[in-house]
């Protein structure tokens, strides 16, 4: 019975000192990404589920997106999204799902135009060409980022070692500003990969 009653505390606790980062994202807490009740199976609830627990939500479609493109991106693989960049696309798209729903403002919705945005779902390897790898990008497999414990591809890629939305953006943990995962000031995210 003791335990219980302080796994309750700390549960409470927890989410006390949590609902203002929640509030950040969105008015509905836990409830504006997840919803209790959405399956019968609790981890897959559609098809084509991002393995999301309870994901009450619809994934992006995986196609009429125009990917960044740039002269000097030595990536070959950026192409349309994938991963866990569909589940954010899928409220900041502004039209997989209605501004009713998702409580977002067009100033936050960057569109189905991706070419004026960081590249995403392209795979950040040290097999990047090596003008790239050592000139112009950190080499992701043996690059500790301190303030996440772990390397690049430890603590910032997907499984399938992409560069996604989450790489730099985490919705459970919004100490910063627009939910980065490290503080940008004098652009500490982004020295996090690039050299220069």
């Amino acid at each position: 019975m003791k335990l219980k009653i302080q796994i309750f505390i700390i549960a409470v606790l927890a989410m006390a000192m949590s609902a203002p980062l929640w509030a950040l994202h969105t008015d509905g807490g836990c409830a504006g990404c997840h919803a209790a009740h959405n399956s019968d199976d609790p981890c897959t609830p559609f098809t084509g589920d991002p393995q999301i627990p309870l994901w009450k939500g619809v994934l992006a479609p995986s196609a009429g997106f125009t990917p960044y493109d740039s002269p000097t991106l030595d990536a070959t693989d950026v192409g349309q999204p994938d991963g866990d960049s569909l589940v954010c696309l899928s409220c900041h798209d502004g039209t997989t799902q209605s501004a009713a729903v998702t409580n977002i403002s067009g100033s936050n919705n960057i569109g189905r135009d991706l070419t004026d945005d960081h590249p995403i779902s392209f795979q950040y390897t040290a097999t990047l060409p090596a003008n790239e790898i050592g000139d112009g990008l950190f080499d992701p497999t043996t690059t500790n980022v301190p303030s996440l414990g772990g390397t690049i591809t430890a603590k910032m890629l997907d499984s399938n070692n992409k560069m996604q939305c989450t790489s730099c953006h985490d919705v459970h943990e919004q100490h910063n500003l627009m939910a980065l995962r490290i503080t940008n000031t004098t652009g500490g995210l982004c020295k996090t990969c690039h050299q220069k």
